[in-house]
């Protein structure tokens, strides 16, 4: 009885202490719980006075967990989490709802097509697909903002689960009516000579450095970007997958660089359906991706 009376008396402040260990920004986790700041300190001291334990380092304005309290939020975390799929199993919605990926353009074709898989077998599974870096994507993670990120360099976390999934393949592409697309190959020089469509300065592409590289249209979207080189008038650097679907020319150029695709995720506690269903349609998709580039 004294485990159930201490998870009792703790219950109520766990929630709070989540909030400010995420984002140990009291006024933040206040509006994010919905109550006042003074009210959200005062539940983490008496937590910390419960367990007999400071769990938040104070550094100016902000709480900071310490070790201890780091310990502690990963537990928090965990048992959260297994509540809200345990409700989904009570609800009989493991599979049903919707499954959050995070995928920066060049890789968000494996969730279309992981969707296009599941579309048919599991109707009420919904996918939400965010352009998210690897940056953000872990912290995301692990506070289940997201559930699944599509990532080309995986964060090292021992809450996390990377799985390389393939191999993103680049090649130079243009539409029929450009001047370079009835040529059997091309050289470098010949790629300097003609203007590209580059990314912008938000963003990047695997065009290797140090090799010369005329822009002369930058867009942020890929569907921007094929959409201009109908034109005939750009060259463009992309994912074999996106070229290939636009049915534009590959050239044949000395220019071929790889970027590997990882299939981020939390480390599991229990089986759970919904997000397992996913990870399986994005593996599909990626065998189905490395057969055709055989």
């Amino acid at each position: 009885m004294d485990r159930v009376r201490r998870m009792y008396t703790l219950w109520n402040w766990l929630p709070a202490f989540r909030a400010v260990g995420e984002r140990t920004h009291l006024p933040t986790a206040a509006k994010d719980l919905g109550i006042s700041p003074s009210a959200l300190s005062r539940a983490v001291a008496l937590l910390e006075e419960e367990v007999g334990e400071p769990m938040f380092d104070r550094v100016g304005r902000r709480l900071e967990l310490n070790e201890r309290g780091r310990t502690f939020l990963r537990s928090v975390r965990s048992a959260m989490r297994l509540i809200d799929e345990g409700i989904d199993d009570v609800r009989a919605e493991s599979l049903r709802g919707g499954v959050h990926i995070a995928a920066r353009e060049a890789f968000s074709w494996l969730a279309l097509d992981a969707a296009e898989l599941l579309a048919a077998e599991h109707p009420d599974l919904v996918l939400h697909v965010a352009s998210v870096g690897a940056a953000n994507a872990a912290p995301q993670l692990r506070a289940g903002q997201l559930d699944i990120a599509l990532v080309s360099t995986p964060a090292s976390d021992e809450d996390l689960v990377a799985e390389q999934l393939l191999e993103n393949e680049f090649g130079v592409y243009c539409s029929e009516a450009h001047p370079l697309a009835q040529h059997g190959s091309v050289s470098l020089e010949q790629l300097a000579e003609h203007g590209f469509i580059g990314p912008t300065t938000r963003t990047r592409d695997l065009w290797p450095p140090g090799v010369p590289r005329k822009i002369t249209l930058r867009v942020e979207c890929i569907h921007d970007a094929v959409q201009a080189s109908k034109t005939g008038k750009y060259l463009l650097f992309l994912p074999h997958w996106a070229g290939r679907r636009a049915q534009l020319v590959q050239l044949e150029a000395p220019i071929a660089e790889r970027a590997p695709v990882y299939m981020m995720f939390r480390r599991p506690l229990a089986a759970h359906p919904r997000t397992d269903t996913v990870l399986a349609a994005l593996r599909k998709a990626a065998q189905a991706a490395r057969a055709r580039a055989e």
